[in-house]
Protein backbone atom coordinates (compact mmCIF):
# COMPACT_ATOMS: atom_id res chain seq x y z
CA UNK A 1 0.00 0.00 0.00
CA UNK A 2 1.14 3.50 -0.71
CA UNK A 3 2.55 5.29 2.31
CA UNK A 4 2.32 2.37 4.74
CA UNK A 5 5.97 1.39 4.62
CA UNK A 6 8.44 3.01 7.03
CA UNK A 7 10.87 5.44 5.44
CA UNK A 8 14.03 3.74 4.24
CA UNK A 9 12.76 0.17 4.56
CA UNK A 10 14.35 -1.81 1.74
CA UNK A 11 12.89 -4.54 -0.41
CA UNK A 12 15.32 -7.00 1.20
CA UNK A 13 14.19 -5.97 4.67
CA UNK A 14 10.50 -6.29 3.80
CA UNK A 15 11.12 -9.67 2.15
CA UNK A 16 13.19 -10.82 5.12
CA UNK A 17 10.40 -9.89 7.53
CA UNK A 18 7.79 -11.72 5.46
CA UNK A 19 10.07 -14.75 5.10
CA UNK A 20 10.71 -14.84 8.85
CA UNK A 21 6.98 -14.64 9.53
CA UNK A 22 6.33 -17.43 7.00
CA UNK A 23 8.91 -19.69 8.62
CA UNK A 24 7.27 -18.90 11.93
CA UNK A 25 3.98 -20.33 10.65
CA UNK A 26 2.26 -17.26 9.20
CA UNK A 27 0.86 -18.55 5.89
CA UNK A 28 -0.31 -15.07 4.85
CA UNK A 29 3.31 -13.92 4.97
CA UNK A 30 4.09 -16.24 2.04
CA UNK A 31 1.40 -14.47 0.01
CA UNK A 32 3.02 -11.16 0.94
CA UNK A 33 6.44 -12.45 -0.10
CA UNK A 34 5.10 -13.76 -3.42
CA UNK A 35 3.34 -10.47 -4.13
CA UNK A 36 6.42 -8.50 -3.23
CA UNK A 37 9.00 -10.46 -5.23
CA UNK A 38 7.22 -12.10 -8.18
CA UNK A 39 7.54 -8.97 -10.37
CA UNK A 40 11.29 -8.88 -9.69
CA UNK A 41 11.65 -12.59 -10.42
CA UNK A 42 9.61 -12.22 -13.61
CA UNK A 43 11.80 -9.34 -14.76
CA UNK A 44 14.95 -11.32 -13.96
CA UNK A 45 13.84 -14.43 -15.83
CA UNK A 46 12.62 -12.47 -18.85
CA UNK A 47 15.89 -10.54 -18.80
CA UNK A 48 17.66 -13.87 -19.25
CA UNK A 49 15.87 -14.27 -22.58
CA UNK A 50 13.18 -16.73 -21.49
CA UNK A 51 9.86 -16.46 -23.34
CA UNK A 52 6.76 -15.45 -21.34
CA UNK A 53 5.21 -18.94 -21.15
CA UNK A 54 8.42 -20.56 -19.95
CA UNK A 55 9.03 -17.63 -17.59
CA UNK A 56 5.76 -18.42 -15.81
CA UNK A 57 6.96 -21.97 -15.25
CA UNK A 58 10.37 -20.80 -14.05
CA UNK A 59 8.90 -18.36 -11.53
CA UNK A 60 6.49 -21.00 -10.23
CA UNK A 61 9.37 -23.49 -9.94
CA UNK A 62 11.40 -20.97 -7.96
CA UNK A 63 8.61 -20.50 -5.44
CA UNK A 64 8.27 -24.28 -5.07
CA UNK A 65 12.02 -24.56 -4.51
CA UNK A 66 11.83 -21.92 -1.81
CA UNK A 67 9.11 -23.89 -0.03
CA UNK A 68 11.28 -27.01 -0.09
CA UNK A 69 14.49 -25.19 0.83
CA UNK A 70 13.31 -22.53 3.26
CA UNK A 71 15.10 -24.15 6.21
CA UNK A 72 18.43 -23.92 4.39
CA UNK A 73 18.35 -20.11 4.27
CA UNK A 74 20.15 -19.01 7.42
CA UNK A 75 19.70 -15.26 7.13
CA UNK A 76 16.18 -14.15 6.15
CA UNK A 77 17.64 -10.92 4.75
CA UNK A 78 19.21 -12.99 1.97
CA UNK A 79 15.96 -14.49 0.67
CA UNK A 80 15.88 -11.99 -2.23
CA UNK A 81 19.41 -12.95 -3.25
CA UNK A 82 18.54 -16.65 -2.92
CA UNK A 83 15.47 -16.26 -5.13
CA UNK A 84 17.28 -14.20 -7.77
CA UNK A 85 20.15 -16.67 -7.94
CA UNK A 86 17.71 -19.57 -8.24
CA UNK A 87 15.79 -17.73 -10.98
CA UNK A 88 18.93 -17.14 -13.04
CA UNK A 89 20.03 -20.74 -12.64
CA UNK A 90 16.61 -22.06 -13.60
CA UNK A 91 16.46 -19.76 -16.64
CA UNK A 92 19.95 -20.57 -17.88
CA UNK A 93 19.16 -23.92 -19.59
CA UNK A 94 16.12 -22.38 -21.28
CA UNK A 95 18.23 -19.56 -22.58
CA UNK A 96 20.83 -21.98 -23.90
CA UNK A 97 18.22 -24.06 -25.69
CA UNK A 98 16.89 -21.09 -27.70
CA UNK A 99 18.01 -20.92 -31.29
CA UNK A 100 20.50 -18.14 -31.89
CA UNK A 101 19.21 -15.38 -34.14
CA UNK A 102 20.92 -12.46 -35.76
CA UNK A 103 19.51 -9.05 -34.95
Amino acid sequence: MIGTRPEGETLAARAGQAFTAFRGGDRAALDELVGLLTPLLWHTVRGQGVDPVAAEDVVQTIWMRLLHSSDSIRDPQTVVKWLLTAARREAWPLRLSRPMTDH
